[in-house]
């Protein structure tokens, strides 16, 4: 971890998101980048918090990812 890290390591769920990214309502993009099942999560999990799918913007990388 890096010096000042106040966060110990742990999934990533719906309190933490709600912490971390703007509310709904503010209609900002919401980026997501990392392996399938990882982004699949977060995505989904935005989506339940009220964030418009439209302005969810997501890469995924690794196996499952769509890539030849």
């Amino acid at each position: 971890m890096p010096d000042g890290w106040e966060r110990p390591p742990a999934r990533v769920g719906a309190a933490l998101l709600a912490e971390a990214v703007w509310p709904p309502g503010r209609g900002a993009s919401v980026f997501v980048c990392g392996s399938t099942g990882f982004v699949e999560t977060v995505a989904g999990l935005l989506v339940s918090a009220g964030h418009d799918p439209r302005l969810i913007r997501t890469e995924r990388f690794g196996p499952g990812a769509g890539r030849p």
